[in-house]
C-alpha cells in the first residue's frame, strides 16, 4: 500500500486581536454583553502584591499583535479563551504600573459570582442528587488554570468548605459544603466554576454487522479484525469470563461480572466462537473487531483518574463508554450542559494524559423516558457528558431497516452544537426485536437488550478496525482522534433529514466505505493558525453520485462559564472546476427539526460539505483559520481523492518472435484502481499523463509516443502481447495505473530490444524499488513474496506485527539489481509459528521503503 500522508504546518502562536466592536461580545452562560472600551476596573481594584495576581476578563486592543510572551512581560497572562475574542487572564502588579500594559487592553472586567455557577445554583436550587443526609451537599470546584491544588484547598478551608479529594488532572476539588455557602465558594479569587458533584452513573441500555459492513471488512481484501488494538472499556463492572473473550481481557477494577459490560464487549469485539454451541451458525454472533484486547474499568470509581491511567499506563488506542450520568425530573436542566467532567474529557482527547486518544460514548436513551419536557417532542436530551466537543457520540437505529429507535437521545447541545455525531444499530424493529450479544457465562442474549449502549460499541469496533488499517498503511504515524470522527462522518449513510441533523448526526456508519476511503484516498492533516488558508486540489470522476468531504478538529477544552464552547473556529468550503463555491451544512438549534442549510458554521468543530452529482474534474478544498485564539490547531480533512493508485510492479517480458513482445505485470487491483495505461515509443518517454484526463488506446499523446494499451484486465498471469513491432529495434515503455478520477500512479519504465529471442535479463526491467502484493493473501501455509531493486545494494526485507515489533528478517544483505522471489512459511526468527493476524512486510533499500500487508491464518 502506498504511503499517502500529507502534513501542512503553520506554527504561529500569535493571538488574534480585536478588530471591531462587532467582535467584542462577551458570551457567558450567565449573560452576553458588549462592553465599551474601558480599563477603569483597574483603578477601582487594589493592585496585588508581588508574586500574586488577580483574575479578570480582558479584551485586547485592536493595535496589539499580541503574543503571549510580550503580554506576560507586561503582567498580563492569558489563561483561557471566552468567545468572542475575550480571555480570562491573570494580571499581576505590572499591569497596574506599566503604561504598555494599559495600552494593550481594550477592556477589563471581573467575572461576577453568578458567572461562576450554573443558573439553577444562582437561583438557589442545588441538584438533589448532590445532597447528603445531614444537609451538606457535594460540589466540584474548578480553579483558574494557574491556581495550584494546594492553593485552592487552603482557600476552600478558609470559607468553611471541607475538601474531600483532589480531582484528577488538576480539575479541582470535590468538597462538602452547605448549599447556602456555595456562592461564597464561587466568590473566591481562586475559583473559576462551581457545580454539584456528578449524578450517579448508569448504563445507556448479527444484523448489526451486516448493516454497517463489518462482514465485508473482516473478509478479504481488507482482513481487518482489530488485531493489535487495545480498547479501554468503562462500564458498571468487569466482563464475564465468556469463551468469546478468552485471553483478551485485563480487569483493572470491579469484582462482580456485569451483564451490561459483557453484552457491550461482545458487540465490540466478541469472536463468536461459542455461537454454534449455543444454537447459532458458525461465528454468527461475532463482534465488529474480534481480535482486540480489552482493558476494563468500573465507572463507580474515580473516572477521570481511570481515563488517565488507561491512556498513560495501558497505552489504549480507543476508549469505549456505553453509559452516562443519570437525569431525572429533578435535574432536567443538565441536558446538553458543557459542565461536570465534560471539559476534562475534551482535554483528555487532545492529550492531557500524554497521548491523543479517541473516546466514544453512547448518546443516551432519554427520548422516551418521560422524565423531562423535550423540545418538539424529542430534541435536546443529551445526558452528561455527551455535550463534549471532542467525544464521538453515537445514537441508535434499528439494525433491520435503518429507522430511528424510540429511545435514542437527540441534540442539540445547550450551545447549539450537533450531536450525536453518527448512529449505528442499537435495536431491531422486527425479527427478535433486540441486539444479540454475549452474556454471562457463555450464552448470547437477549430480550430487552436495546439501547445506544448497543450502538456505541459498533463505532468503537469500527475505530479499532480503522486503527489497524492505519497502522499497516501509514507506518510510524498515529492518527488524530478527529480523523476517526471525520472519516466515519464523511462515509456515513445519510438518514433522516437531508444532510446532518440532530437525530441521526451525519448518518449511519458504513465500515466498508470508511475502510475504502482510508486505504484508497489520502487523509490530510492541516496545522492551522490564525488567518491561515490551505487549498487542496483533488479530482472527482465522471459519474460520481455524491461528493462528501469533512473537516474535523479536536478543539481545546472550554471553560464551563463560556457559551458557546467552541474555541478555534476553522472553515471549510469546496470549489468546483467551474468555480462554484459550496459551504458546509448548518442547523438552527432554535428549530431543531428543520433541514440543514448551507452556511458558515461558528459553533461546531466538525464541518461537512456534500455535493450531489458533482461536476467531474479538479476541485479545491479550502481550509481557513477564521478564529484561532489557541492555535495552531491540528485538523483532519477526509474525502479528497488526491493520490493515484500504486505503481505497476513486477513487469516481465518474453520475446515471442522478432516483432512480438509478451508482457505480464502486477497491479494492486483492490483499492483505488480502475485500469492500466501503457505508453510506447522508439525514444525515451518524457511525457507524463495529466491527472483528470481520459486518454484513448491508440492515441498519440506526444510526438512518437502512443497509448499501446488502456484496459482493466488482470495480466499477472495471462500475458498481453504487443505485436507488429520492428525487429531488432529499441522500444521504450511506460506503465501507469489509474483510478476512477483518472489520477495516475508513478511510472514504471523499461526499454527492450526486439529480435533477441533469448531470455530477457530481468535485472534490466526494474525502474524503482518494488514490493509486489504477497500471494496468497491471506496465507495459512506459505506465501510468495516478490520484490525488485533497481541497483545493486544492501536490502532488508522484514516482517512486523501491528505494534511495530520485528517478527522475522527474511533478507538482510547485498543483492543484485533485478527481480527477486522468496517464500515465507509463517515462522519468526526463533523458528516459532506466528499466530493469526495481519502482519507488515517492509522492504528497505537505503532511505527508500515499501510495505505490504499480509494476513496469516492458522
Amino acid at each position: 500500500m502506498k504511503a499517502r500522508w500529507i502534513v501542512l504546518a503553520s506554527l504561529s502562536i500569535l493571538i488574534p486581536a480585536l478588530v471591531s466592536a462587532a467582535d467584542s461580545s462577551v458570551r457567558l452562560r450567565s449573560r452576553t454583553f458588549v462592553p465599551s472600551p474601558s480599563v477603569a476596573v483597574l483603578e477601582e481594584t487594589q493592585a496585588p502584591v508581588a508574586d500574586r495576581g488577580l483574575h479578570f476578563l480582558v479584551q485586547l486592543a485592536p493595535s496589539v499583535g499580541a503574543d503571549r510572551v510580550a503580554l506576560e512581560e507586561n503582567g498580563i497572562r492569558l489563561l483561557q479563551y471566552v468567545p468572542d475574542n475575550t480571555w480570562i487572564a491573570r494580571l499581576d502588579a505590572r499591569a497596574w504600573n506599566q503604561t504598555d500594559a494599559r495600552s494593550a487592553l481594550r477592556w477589563v472586567g471581573r467575572l461576577e459570582v453568578l458567572d461562576k455557577v450554573p443558573s439553577r445554583i444562582a437561583e438557589g436550587r442545588v441538584g438533589d442528587w448532590a445532597f447528603e443526609p445531614d444537609g451538606h451537599a457535594r460540589f466540584r470546584v474548578r480553579p483558574f488554570s494557574d491556581v495550584t491544588g494546594e492553593a485552592l484547598r487552603a482557600a476552600l478551608e478558609n470559607v468553611g468548605a471541607e475538601p474531600i479529594r483532589a480531582l484528577a488532572g488538576g480539575a479541582g476539588w470535590l468538597v462538602r459544603a452547605y448549599p447556602e455557602d456555595v456562592l461564597d465558594i464561587a466568590a473566591l479569587e481562586e475559583v473559576l466554576w462551581v457545580s454539584e458533584d456528578l449524578p450517579a452513573p448508569g448504563p445507556d441500555n448479527d444484523g448489526t454487522r451486516a448493516r454497517v459492513g463489518a462482514d465485508e471488512v473482516q473478509s478479504p481484501p481488507y482482513n481487518l479484525t482489530g488485531f493489535g488494538v487495545r480498547v479501554g472499556l468503562m462500564d458498571g463492572g468487569p466482563l464475564s469470563a465468556h469463551p468469546d473473550f478468552a485471553g483478551r481481557v485485563t480487569t483493572i477494577d470491579g469484582t462482580t461480572p456485569a451483564s451490561h459490560a459483557t453484552h457491550v464487549a461482545g458487540t465490540l469485539g466478541g469472536t463468536g466462537l461459542n455461537s454454534e454451541t449455543q444454537g447459532g451458525s458458525s461465528l454468527q454472533w461475532r463482534g465488529i473487531a474480534p481480535d482486540v484486547s480489552f482493558i476494563t474499568w468500573d465507572y463507580n470509581g474515580d473516572v477521570l483518574q481511570d481515563y488517565r491511567d488507561a491512556i498513560a499506563d495501558w497505552d489504549i488506542d480507543v476508549h469505549h463508554n456505553s453509559w452516562g450520568f443519570t437525569v431525572s425530573s429533578q435535574n432536567c436542566e443538565i441536558y446538553g450542559d458543557y459542565d461536570f467532567i465534560v471539559p476534562d474529557l475534551d482535554s483528555l482527547v487532545v492529550g492531557s494524559a500524554g497521548r491523543r486518544v479517541p473516546i466514544v460514548y453512547s448518546a443516551g436513551n432519554e427520548r422516551d423516558d418521560g422524565d423531562c419536557p423535550l423540545v418538539e417532542g424529542g430534541y435536546g436530551c443529551l445526558n452528561p457528558p455527551k455535550a463534549a466537543k471532542n467525544l464521538l457520540i453515537v445514537g441508535a437505529t434499528n439494525s433491520d431497516n435503518d429507522t430511528m429507535t424510540d429511545f435514542s437521545s437527540w441534540g442539540p447541545t445547550d450551545d447549539g452544537r450537533l450531536k450525536p455525531d453518527v448512529v449505528a444499530p442499537g435495536c431491531e424493529d422486527g425479527g427478535e426485536g433486540y441486539i444479540k450479544s454475549t452474556l454471562p457465562v457463555d450464552v448470547y442474549g437477549g430480550t430487552g437488550w436495546c439501547g445506544t449502549s448497543m450502538a456505541a460499541p459498533v463505532v468503537s469496533g469500527a475505530i479499532a478496525l480503522l486503527a489497524q488499517a492505519w497502522d499497516s498503511t501509514f507506518i510510524g504515524t498515529d492518527p488524530e482522534p478527529s480523523f476517526f470522527k471525520a472519516i466515519l462522518a464523511a462515509t456515513a449513510t445519510d438518514l433522516g433529514n437531508p444532510g446532518p441533523d440532530y437525530a441521526f448526526g451525519h448518518g449511519r456508519v458504513d465500515l466498508e466505505k470508511a475502510a475504502k476511503s482510508l486505504l484508497g484516498d489520502n487523509p490530510i492533516t492541516d496545522v492551522v493558525a490564525q488567518d491561515d488558508v490551505f487549498e487542496h486540489t483533488f479530482w472527482v470522476a465522471a459519474g460520481t453520485q455524491q461528493l462528501s468531504v469533512v473537516l474535523a478538529w479536536d478543539d481545546p477544552p472550554a471553560v464551563p462559564n463560556a457559551d458557546p464552547a467552541l474555541i478555534n473556529d476553522l472553515d471549510l468550503v469546496l470549489i468546483s472546476p467551474s468555480m462554484t463555491t459550496y459551504d458546509p451544512w448548518v442547523l438552527d438549534p432554535e428549530f431543531p427539526s428543520q433541514d440543514a442549510v448551507r452556511g458558515v458554521d461558528t459553533v461546531n468543530n466538525i464541518e461537512h460539505v456534500t455535493v450531489n452529482i458533482p461536476q467531474p474534474g479538479q476541485w479545491t478544498a479550502r481550509v481557513t483559520g477564521s478564529n484561532v485564539p489557541q492555535g495552531p490547531q491540528i485538523a483532519s480533512l477526509v474525502g479528497l481523492d488526491t493520490a493515484g493508485p500504486d505503481a505497476v510492479s513486477n513487469v516481465q517480458v518474453t520475446q515471442v518472435t522478432g516483432n512480438l513482445l509478451s508482457f505480464t505485470w502486477d497491479e494492486d487491483r483492490v483499492f483505488d484502481f480502475s485500469g492500466t495505461m501503457i505508453l510506447r515509443s522508439l525514444n525515451p518517454i518524457s511525457f507524463v499523463p495529466n491527472n483528470g484526463f481520459n486518454y484513448l488506446e491508440g492515441q498519440e499523446v506526444a510526438a512518437g509516443v502512443r497509448v499501446a494499451y488502456l484496459r482493466n484486465i488482470d495480466h499477472s498471469v495471462v500475458p498481453w502481447d504487443d505485436g507488429n513491432l520492428i525487429p531488432e529495434t529499441d522500444y521504450y515503455y511506460a506503465f501507469y495505473s489509474f483510478d476512477d478520477a483518472r489520477i495516475y500512479s508513478t511510472v514504471t519504465e523499461l526499454m527492450i530490444r526486439t529480435g533477441d529471442t533469448s531470455a530477457v535479463d530481468p535485472h534490466a526491467l526494474v525502474a524503482e524499488l518494488m514490493l509486489a502484493p504477497p500471494t496468497p493473501n491471506p496465507a495459512s501455509v506459505e506465501s510468495t513474496i516478490r520484490f525488485g531493486i533497481p541497483r545493486d545494494d544492501r536490502v532488508q526485507l522484514r516482517v512486523f506485527d501491528p505494534a511495530g515489533r520485528r517478527v522475522a528478517t527474511l533478507v538482510d544483505g547485498a543483492l543484485e539489481a533485478g527481480n527477486h522471489e522468496l517464500r515465507w512459511s509463517g515462522r519468526d526468527d526463533a523458528g516459532n509459528t506466528v499466530g493469526s493476524g495481519v502482519y507488515l512486510l517492509e522492504l528497505r533499500m537505503g532511505d527508500e521503503r515499501r510495505s505490504r500487508r499480509l494476513t496469516w491464518r492458522r
